[in-house]
């Protein structure tokens, strides 16, 4: 079983319902619950795991869970990790309907896509070295399916 360990040394807030709000309305969908449940917990925290293995791309790392506070209410070097400071730095690069929610500490993410069904994202990485569609890569249908990839039970 995999467990979360601190990656940034910051003592983070809570993530609140306005939080949430915001960075749903970026994204232009609901945030599924599980996701919210496990970033109010362990946002800034990487999840220590044997790397996930996807067809085509090998074994890859979960990452930091970014932070879903406000940029503004945070350091700048905090702010790097935020859901929309990495959302920006990808929205021009690869395909609409794409969010992230964590980074490979390689410069690569974990999103959401809700292009097919917003209601229910798959999650996929995102590969830096690739633009595009050819960057996207199906990691698992749901963010539950994802989180039990990675090692983290449903009742975590």
């Amino acid at each position: 079983m995999s467990e979360w360990k601190r990656y940034l040394q910051t003592a983070f807030a809570r993530p609140t319902e306005t939080d949430r709000t915001r960075l749903e309305v970026l994204a232009g969908a609901r945030l599924p619950d599980r996701y919210w449940q496990v970033v109010c917990e362990h946002q800034g925290q990487v999840l220590d795991t044997d790397g996930l293995v996807l067809p085509d791309e090998g074994e890859i790392n979960f990452g930091v869970l970014l932070l879903a506070l406000a940029p503004k209410s945070l350091s700048k070097s905090d702010a790097s990790y935020t859901v929309e400071d990495c959302y920006r730095s990808m929205e021009d690069r690869y395909p609409a309907g794409l969010f992230p929610f964590a980074d490979d500490t390689g410069g690569n993410y974990w999103a959401f896509d809700f292009r097919a069904d917003p209601a229910n994202p798959a999650v996929v990485f995102v590969d830096h070295e690739e633009s595009g569609a050819d960057g996207v890569t199906l990691a698992a249908d749901s963010f539950a399916a994802f989180m039990a990839l990675a090692g983290q039970p449903q009742d975590e």
